[in-house]
């Protein structure tokens, strides 16, 4: 599908790195974002809804 992307949560990451010993690998193309929460909060912002799974 085009025009998709995919971020991570860098504070997620570094919770799983704490109990884990390491990150979790991630699929080619994803980025990665300081927080998560910040970044759906922009996009909200930009008029994308948030959308529960």
């Amino acid at each position: 599908m085009d025009n998709i992307t995919f971020s991570a949560c860098q504070n997620t990451m570094n919770g799983i790195k704490k109990k884990k010993g390491h990150f979790s690998k991630l699929t080619d193309g994803v980025t990665i974002t300081p927080s998560g929460v910040v970044r759906i909060g922009e996009l909200q912002q930009q008029g994308y809804p948030y959308i529960r799974p």
